[in-house]
């Protein structure tokens, strides 16, 4: 374990040998001390009621700061496929787009067997998932 604030673990038993801390809460609103050697849960709760009669329930909680490690990235099969496209304009009939390289990857996790698909992206915006065989003659436009 680190000296940080919020150690990195990684187990459950790592988790309880971790510090802790004890809080007095107060349910009405966010008050509150770190409980110590000097704090009474008690007597502060009746202060603070004193304060806030409204403000009648309290509970002591325990606190374990602590982290985890990144995780390594989901392992996607990878194969891509380079398209030429063109986009059109439903309401006039037009092209809209000219794309003449978009870039398709696929997001599948790693597999047998040459069916892919992935996201189409173009410009930023998702226009769907596309499905291809690997070694298959580019579709015509």
């Amino acid at each position: 374990m680190s000296d940080s604030a919020y150690p990195e673990v990684t187990s459950g038993d790592q988790l309880k040998v971790a510090p802790s801390r004890d809080y007095v809460c107060c349910m009405g609103c966010t008050d509150g001390p770190r409980l110590d050697e000097a704090t009474d849960p008690v007597e502060w709760a009746r202060k603070h009621r004193a304060l806030k009669p409204w403000h009648d329930r309290f509970r002591v909680e325990r606190y374990t700061n602590f982290s985890v490690a990144p995780g390594q990235p989901d392992v996607i099969c990878g194969a891509t496929r380079k398209l030429s496209m063109q986009l059109f304009d439903e309401s006039s009939g037009d092209v809209d787009l000219d794309q003449p390289d978009v870039t398709v990857t696929c997001n599948e996790a790693p597999h047998p067997g040459n069916e892919h698909s992935g996201p189409l992206v173009v410009n930023g915006a998702r226009l769907g998932v596309h499905v291809w065989t690997a070694g298959a003659p580019d579709p015509a436009r």
